[in-house]
């Protein structure tokens, strides 16, 4: 049950944290064979650029937890409190509907990658790893809704019970 729960607070952010460690990690030895050695790494650009598609997926799901998504929070601040309630489970349900629409599509478009089997130019690596940030990213994204959503449930519960 720990566990769960330490993943549940630090999954995304720890895993975009090692991504983006890797890479300053590579684009620094990309650095240091060009201007030391004179001598440009073909894969490390790309290997970059995945990690960055990586990092921006998985950024889903951190964004939903934190509560850090898009929004106007000038215009709900001045609705009154159940209006404000009504707008973030709103919002919520709107973005669980969204990507709980876009895992199928996601999926999809990985599974073309792998029919296709696509390879990467410098690094020889199927694209499908690539395309697969899409379903993971949309699946957490889904999971943190649901989280939110009851969460948001909760609150309401709790302010309900306090007023009686």
């Amino acid at each position: 049950m720990k566990i769960l729960r330490w993943l549940d607070r630090n999954l995304e952010e720890k895993l975009m944290m090692i991504l983006l460690m890797a890479m300053v990690l590579i684009m620094g030895i990309q650095v240091i064979c060009r201007y030391v050695f004179n001598n440009s790494l073909s894969w490390t650009e790309e290997i970059t650029r995945f990690l960055f598609v990586w990092t921006t997926f998985l950024s889903i799901g951190y964004c939903m937890e934190k509560q850090i998504s898009l929004r106007i929070d000038q215009l709900t601040a001045m609705l009154p409190d159940t209006l404000q309630i009504i707008v973030r489970l709103l919002v919520l349900l709107i973005s669980l509907t969204f990507f709980a629409y876009m895992i199928p599509e996601a999926w999809n478009y990985t599974m073309s990658a792998v029919a296709s089997r696509q390879k990467s130019s410098a690094t020889n690596i199927s694209m499908a790893w690539v395309q697969g940030s899409t379903v993971v990213g949309f699946v957490f994204g889904l999971i943190r809704s649901v989280q939110e959503i009851f969460q948001e449930i909760l609150a309401i519960n709790k302010r309900k019970n306090t007023k009686d």
